[in-house]
Parts: structure tokens; sequence; C-alpha cells
């Protein structure tokens, strides 16, 4: 009950920081505010990493740590945040209810978990609805063409998959961590891979710096 708790109380604020990010992403570029928010997040965490990292952990739990710091902060925020500054932040709640489907399959593949026939009605329910939401702009762009253009169309288009692709690394985090998470402390995990996942956003801030300047910013940001 408690891990149940926790999983919804993670979503609740989650889903709060969508319409948030977005606000802020008017404001700031993309890959600045990834770094700037799991980096500064991460040494936050970092007196529980120094006090509940293991002193030592073996080649296979590093593999794992980094990978999952690479799916689940760096492609699943970078995907998100860019997915936000070009469709509906709303979506992209919506899309996310796609993870409960791609984590039941592939905890069932990869982790060897037992299959519960109980959820599939749900999870085809869930998927049904990313769909619609997903191809929603191009089935109806007759529509949607009289009050918009073609661009604002496609760039719904390509928010909602950037969406799906956020999803797709958060699941792939999970299914890392699942695999260590009863070998490091959670909190450790947490912060270790904030910072991790963050430095892989360092490249394309130096990009968004030649173009951007810390003057422009704005109480929104």
């Amino acid at each position: 009950m408690t891990s149940i708790i926790a999983l919804i109380v993670a979503n609740i604020i989650w889903g709060a920081g969508a319409p948030i990010f977005k606000y802020s992403l008017t404001d700031i570029p993309t890959f600045m505010l990834a770094f700037i928010r799991f980096f500064f997040a991460g040494l936050l965490f970092l007196p529980l990493i120094l006090k509940r990292f293991p002193k030592k952990i073996n080649a296979s739990t590093v593999w794992h740590i980094v990978i999952g710091a690479f799916w689940g902060i760096t492609i699943n925020i970078a995907c998100f945040f860019l997915g936000l500054t070009l469709a509906p932040s709303i979506n992209s709640t919506v899309i996310a209810s796609l993870g409960p489907v791609l984590l039941y399959f592939l905890s069932v593949k990869m982790l060897k978990e037992k299959p519960k026939r109980a959820l599939l009605s749900g999870i085809g329910i869930a998927f049904l609805g990313v769909l619609i939401i997903t191809v929603a702009p191009t089935l109806f762009s007759s529509y949607a063409a009289e009050k918009s253009n073609n661009s604002t169309i496609n760039n719904v288009m390509i928010g909602n998959l950037c969406f799906i692709l956020a999803t797709v690394g958060a699941v792939l985090m999970s299914i890392e961590n699942k695999k260590i998470i009863k070998k490091i402390d959670c909190f450790a995990l947490t912060g270790i891979q904030f910072i991790v996942g963050s430095l892989f956003f360092i490249p394309f801030v130096f990009m968004e710096l030649e173009s951007f300047s810390i003057s422009a910013l704005t109480y929104k940001s």
C-alpha cells in the first residue's frame, strides 16, 4: 500500500509540473532548463548520496545506473520539454498513460514478472486514449485548419510524438532501476541519476548559449 501511495503522489506532483514547466519554457531554452532543474536537484540529494550510496558496487550496477539515468532523465526530460514547447501540456498527461501499457509488457518480457489478465482491459482503454490523442491533429486537420495553420498542426503532432518518446524513456528507466533498487538506497539512486542524467545536457546547453542572454530572463523562468 505504501508503494502505491508513493506512486500516486509522484504522479500528482508530476502532473502539476507539466503546466509549470511549459510556462517556464516560454522564457528559458529547453536544455538549459532541463540541466538546471536536475543538476541542482541532484546536488540537494548529495548528503544522502554520500551517506547511503554503497562504497563497493560492481560494473553491472554502475551500468544500470548510467543507462537508467540516460533513459529516465536525459531522454525522458529532453523529449518531455521539447513536447511542451510544441503541444498542449495536458497532452503530456494523457499520453503518459501509455506508460503502464509499456511497463506491463516490458516487465513480463524483461523482468519475467507474472502477467495479470485483470489489467489488460484497463491497459487497452489507456492505449486507445493515447492513440486518439496522438493522431487527432492529423485526423481532424481539416477542422483545425479553420482556426490554425498546418505548421501548428504539425508541431502538435511532433510534440505528441515527443511525449511518447518521453514515456518510453521513463518506462525504460523503471525497468533498469528495478534490477538494482534492492542494492542501492532509493534516495541515493535518485540523486546520482539526477546528476548523471543532467550531464548529457551540457553540450546542448552550450549550443543554446550562443543565441541566449541571461538578461532575457523574466519572472517566468
